[in-house]
């Protein structure tokens, strides 16, 4: 649930999205926050559908911090998915 909740969104937002040391920090801090959810079956399948989800939403945590919460990446990441 708290991966849902409103005050992890809003310290996630504090990070840079254009800014390369920022989208490190936070695939970093991304990593530390779903470290073992694949240890659970409701874990395994939020991090299914993250994985899944080609639009990487906002709410995709392990879309963004693969593209490094970057805005530029993101888009091109979009991309190369509607191609594939």
């Amino acid at each position: 649930a708290w991966l849902d909740s409103e005050l992890l969104e809003r310290a996630l937002d504090l990070y840079d999205r254009k800014q390369p040391v920022w989208g490190q920090a936070f695939a970093a801090q991304i990593a530390q926050c779903v470290l073992g959810m694949n240890g659970c079956p409701q874990g395994a399948a939020r991090l299914a559908a993250w994985w899944a989800d080609t639009s990487i939403a906002k709410q995709n945590l392990v879309g963004r911090a693969l593209t490094r919460n970057q805005a530029d990446i993101e888009a091109e990441t979009r991309i190369a998915f509607a191609k594939a």
